[in-house]
C-alpha cells in the first residue's frame, strides 16, 4: 500500500477557517489519488484503473471548484484588489486540469500519476504563495 503524498503541517495554514478546512481536504483528496493510482498499477486491469482514475478525478475537480467558489466569494466580498490576477490563477489552473483529463481519455493513461503530482505541486505552491496573500488582507478585514 503507498503513502501519503502530503503531510498538512502548519506552515501551509493560511489563518482563515473555512479556507484552511477547504486546503486539508484537497490534500485529502490528493492523497487518495495518489493512493489510488499507485493501488491501481499494481492489481486493477486497465478499463477498471481508467474508471477508477475518472470516478476519482471528476469528485476532486468538483471539490476544486467548490474550493475556488469559496475563496472568490470572499475575495468579491471583501473587495480584495487582487482579485482578477487570483481569479485568473484558478481559471488557468482549471484549463490545465481539463487538459489533462482530455488526454488521459484519448488514450494517456500514463498521465495519472504525473497528473497527482502536478495537483500537490500545484496546490502546495498556490496555498504558501497565492492563498497567503489572501488571507492576510481577509484576516486584516476581520475573517477568522
Amino acid at each position: 500500500m503507498a503513502q501519503t503524498l502530503i503531510t498538512w503541517e502548519t506552515r501551509f495554514a493560511v489563518g482563515v477557517k473555512i479556507i484552511d478546512e477547504q486546503h486539508k481536504k484537497l490534500i485529502d483528496i490528493i492523497n487518495d489519488l495518489y493512493i489510488g493510482s499507485c493501488n491501481a498499477l499494481e492489481i486493477q486491469s486497465p478499463e477498471e484503473n481508467e474508471k477508477a482514475f475518472k470516478t476519482a478525478i471528476s469528485a476532486a475537480v468538483e471539490y476544486i471548484q467548490v474550493h475556488f467558489t469559496t475563496e472568490e466569494k470572499l475575495m468579491a466580498e471583501y473587495n480584495y484588489p487582487e482579485y482578477s490576477a487570483h481569479k485568473s490563477k484558478h481559471e488557468d489552473f482549471v484549463q490545465q486540469v481539463r487538459q489533462t483529463v482530455n488526454r488521459f481519455e484519448t488514450g494517456y493513461p500514463q498521465v495519472t500519476m504525473a497528473f497527482v503530482s502536478f495537483l500537490r505541486d500545484w496546490l502546495l505552491e498556490h496555498i504558501v504563495i497565492t492563498d497567503k496573500v489572501l488571507a492576510t488582507y481577509l484576516r486584516n478585514k476581520g475573517v477568522q
